[in-house]
């Protein structure tokens, strides 16, 4: 075969061809039996990286005197295999097992993109709302400074990954509570405090006309409805990963504005 790294070929391999079939009468091994099948369906010899050494022991298609096919299409409703079945099926290679995670965590990926371009756009205008209320002039940095983001970029990436059980939700209250509660909270001080933009009162206080909401109050608020959102549970993590590095650069925007 040729090698494209070394960018020649390498040696002639002795392989057995693909489909063949070996036959060999064994003694019954007693306990050991599944296990020795276990090792042999995991793969044997070299270059397992590259899809040699795959083995299908006692296939259900040669059980008999004769092969044993199973027509190529049926009327009948396909069937789910039981536990017996599913120990004579061949083993999954370890690419269709990739394969098949990405797919069924394809909709959390999408709805953490969707959730986190909504929440970086809506930093964005914040960042503007807040310069603009201050009759502040460009350059003039207000909010949290890339390094406060830094912190809350770093608590994100060290937090463990999420699983899509109900502990997600809890898991999005405990990153909320070490986020903005009690003295070692990572979003405090007054940058965190700065006034954004004037808008409608939060729910359970009183109702004036309009309410001033600070950068911290929007975080909160942001993961506050993460915890609702069943889809990017999974993933909070990612999410305030992404917006805390949208926080970055956008601080640094308003320092490297200065004339």
């Amino acid at each position: 075969p040729f090698n494209g790294h070394y960018r020649r070929r390498e040696p002639e391999r002795a392989v057995l061809s693909m489909g063949s079939v070996l036959h060999y009468d064994v003694v019954f091994l007693g306990s050991a039996h599944t296990d020795i099948v276990r090792a042999l369906q995991s793969g044997v010899g070299l270059y397992r990286q590259m899809g040699l050494g795959r083995i299908w022991v006692n296939p259900p298609l040669l059980a008999g005197p004769e092969p044993k096919f199973i027509p190529a299409f049926t009327d009948a409703e396909p069937s789910v295999p039981d536990e017996n079945e599913k120990a004579d099926l061949p083993p999954e290679p370890p690419l269709i097992h990739w394969l098949r995670a990405r797919t069924e965590n394809k909709h959390t990926a999408v709805a953490v993109d969707s959730i986190s371009n909504a929440w970086i756009d809506d930093l964005k205008e914040l960042y503007e709302s807040a310069r603009i209320m201050r009759s502040l002039p460009k350059g003039t940095r207000i909010g949290p400074s890339p390094s406060q983001w830094g912190r809350v970029l770093d608590f994100a990436k060290q937090w463990p990954q999420g699983n899509k059980s109900d502990s997600s939700k809890k898991d999005v209250q405990e990153m909320r509570d070490n986020l903005f509660a009690g003295k070692n909270a990572i979003c405090k001080g007054e940058d965190w405090e700065a006034h954004l933009r004037f808008g409608l009162p939060p729910e359970g206080k009183d109702k004036p006309d309009v309410f001033v909401l600070s950068f911290r109050e929007w975080l909160d608020k942001r993961m506050d409805s993460l915890a609702e959102t069943k889809a990017a549970q999974a993933a909070p993590r990612d999410v305030l990963a992404r917006v805390a590095r949208a926080g970055i650069n956008e601080a640094r925007n308003q320092e490297g504005n200065r004339t």
